[in-house]
């Protein structure tokens, strides 16, 4: 049931697309979680098990009527838990009403990291596969990622290996982000000696990224500083903004501090690359 409804929702436009969607037929989703259920909710819609993955589409506002660049977002929470409301939902209404078609994937749950990567996989096919009914421009699709969901963007921006067989014609389709929005990524690198986990496969391929860190965010501050040195290393166009004080899983809540402006500078660095209008 979950597959029919996701296409009926993506192939019809005029859909408003107010409710969960699923990406996967149950039967055929590889690295099925232990779970049987999605486990969560409430105001922030916090989930603890997210058995049957699902996306939520947010619709390109104040466009001209062109095809609009589109972005994967992926919440935070340590692959233990996601509050939807927290950081992905807001910067999806943040981004869409500056001309963004945003897609918020609810990824498995908990500690399931290689089925979150084919949850996120599968979600960028499914964009691709849709976008001309979408009025998506295939070429501006990408993916943002807040602390976990960083690694989660970094792993879908750089891992090009599939581990499982195509399951029908969306697995035709790329998965590959033409851009990266990394805000406080975790789980990135080591932070005694800098260097990226391998599965952080950062290379000339990989896509242009905007990455937002600060100096207090001590656990996970080696992850920022490495993959931004990694880009640059292979040649990749990579904005950093690196601030003294902000924390960590502020979302777009942080407020008082200049590192409240990251919202600003990355809807500019949008701008500068025809991402947004």
């Amino acid at each position: 049931m979950g597959k029919l409804f996701l296409l009926f929702c993506l192939v019809c436009p005029s859909f408003a697309f107010p409710k969960d969607v699923y990406i996967w037929d149950g039967e055929k989703m590889p690295y099925a979680a232990k779970s049987s259920k999605n486990v969560g909710g409430g105001v922030e819609e916090r989930y603890s098990e997210i058995a049957f993955p699902f996306m939520r589409y947010f619709k390109a506002e104040n466009n001209n009527g062109e095809p609009t660049a589109a972005v994967l977002i992926l919440g935070g929470g340590g692959y233990r838990q996601l509050a939807l409301q927290k950081d992905a939902v807001p910067a999806a209404k943040f981004l869409s009403k500056n001309g963004l078609a945003c897609f918020v994937l609810a990824y498995r749950l908990p500690d399931n990291r290689d089925g979150a990567l084919q949850d996120a996989r599968r979600a960028m096919r499914l964009i691709y596969k849709n976008a001309k009914v979408l009025n998506i421009d295939p070429e501006k699709i990408g993916v943002m990622g807040f602390s976990a969901g960083g690694h989660l963007a970094a792993r879908l921006s750089n891992e090009d290996m599939d581990f499982y067989e195509k399951l029908d014609d969306a697995d035709d389709f790329p998965k590959k982000a033409a851009f990266s929005v990394l805000i406080y990524p975790a789980y990135l690198a080591d932070k005694e000696t800098l260097e990226l986990f391998p599965e952080i496969r950062a290379s000339e391929k990989s896509p242009r990224a905007f990455i937002m860190q600060t100096q207090d965010d001590k656990a996970y501050e080696a992850s920022s500083v490495s993959y931004m040195l990694a880009l640059r290393k292979f040649g990749v166009p990579v904005d950093f903004h690196y601030f003294h004080k902000g924390g960590h899983g502020y979302g777009l809540r942080i407020k008082g501090v200049p590192a409240s402006a990251w919202t600003d500078l990355l809807l500019e660095w949008m701008r500068f690359n025809k991402f947004a209008n």
